[in-house]
């Protein structure tokens, strides 16, 4: 189970260890972003900390329709306590976990300030 909480901005938060390739360690605390359809988004400066290998570039769409060229690379998530490799997208300041990365998941969420938030892998179907 991966646990955190939700902040004054009512956004559940988790917190999460991103491996390098070279084994370099990186604590990032992420938004849970249920309208994100990807696995992970990090901040160019923590890609680039981390030295997370380059796979391709895409062009997507965003909320308000704008386009924009999205960089992606491989990253490890420690995730429910085991290594998970997935793609992480170069994108704004704050990191996201999306949908993908809790494919197979049961999302809780206390919507309160300070609520409980948890990611449950591999929970039974409701």
């Amino acid at each position: 189970m991966i646990a955190g909480t939700v902040n004054d901005r009512y956004e559940p938060m988790v917190d999460l260890v991103v491996l390098g390739p070279d084994g370099q360690r990186r604590e990032v605390q992420a938004v849970v972003d249920t309208g994100y359809n990807g696995f992970l988004q990090l901040p160019q400066p923590v890609i680039e900390e981390l030295h997370l290998p380059y796979l391709n570039s895409t062009v997507a769409a965003l909320a308000n329709d704008q386009q924009v060229t999205l960089h992606t690379h491989q990253a490890t998530v420690m995730w429910d306590g085991e290594p998970r490799t997935v793609r992480a997208t170069a994108s704004g300041s704050t990191p996201l976990v999306g949908m993908a990365m809790m494919d197979g998941s049961r999302l809780l969420v206390e919507v309160r300030p300070h609520g409980a938030v948890r990611i449950e892998s591999g929970a039974e179907q409701v």
